[in-house]
């Protein structure tokens, strides 16, 4: 009787790692760089610092003629230029939302509100040292800050709804056509930047605020 002897063979286990699952795991390292380096191109990572805004324009005098030389900048912030020979600025990186801008020429100031989006360039940002010379502004009641504080409607100028065409034309009409309305308002507009917004006064203004909220916090 002849016996036969069985011989188990064990196999190694199996690992998942041979050369096609290295292969994949090498393309799936490269495909997550690959996504990286898209996302920090894009900015899709930079979620932390806020996409910033820019804003151009033009400084013009009283006449329409163009000022180099002029200060602009961003009032209560960092950004200030001077505008070329074209009269034109350029401020980038500005945060998105409501700023006043700030033209300064020989000593004298203008103020525009604007509103700065996020990611976009305003354009045509244009100002002119128009009340200061005598000549009576047409603005919309915008809702970005509170330009009534700059011109009082119907006194120093007028203020006509936002976004109604008709109601500037008729504005911009009365005065044309009337001389005497245009030098009356021209010269409240004057008297009212000498009184109400000389530098002195701002910081005197500044002075008693902070010292009347001084004086409630120590009661």
């Amino acid at each position: 009787m002849s016996h036969v002897r069985s011989t188990t063979v064990s196999r190694p286990a199996d690992t998942g790692r041979g050369p096609g699952s290295v292969a994949n795991g090498k393309r799936i390292f490269i495909l997550v760089l690959m996504l990286l380096a898209v996302g920090s191109i894009t900015g899709c990572l930079q979620s932390s610092s806020p996409m910033m805004g820019n804003v151009t324009g033009k400084v013009f005098d009283s006449n329409g003629h163009v000022l180099k030389g002029a200060t602009v900048e961003i009032y209560g912030g960092n950004h200030k230029v001077s505008t070329d020979e074209l009269g034109r600025y350029t401020i980038t990186g500005v945060e998105p939302g409501e700023k006043r801008i700030v033209a300064t020429y020989q000593g004298r100031s203008v103020v525009i509100n604007v509103n700065i989006i996020r990611g976009e360039t305003l354009e045509n940002a244009d100002l002119t040292f128009a009340v200061i010379d005598g000549i009576p502004p047409v603005i919309t009641d915008v809702a970005v800050g509170s330009l009534t504080e700059n011109v009082a409607d119907g006194v120093s100028g007028f203020v006509v709804p936002r976004r109604e065409p008709a109601a500037l034309a008729t504005a911009l009409d009365r005065l044309a056509a009337d001389t005497a309305l245009r030098a009356q308002m021209g010269a409240a507009g004057r008297e009212r930047v000498q009184t109400c917004f000389r530098p002195e006064a701002q910081i005197a203004a500044f002075d008693r605020f902070f010292r009347d909220v001084g004086r409630d916090h120590a009661r």
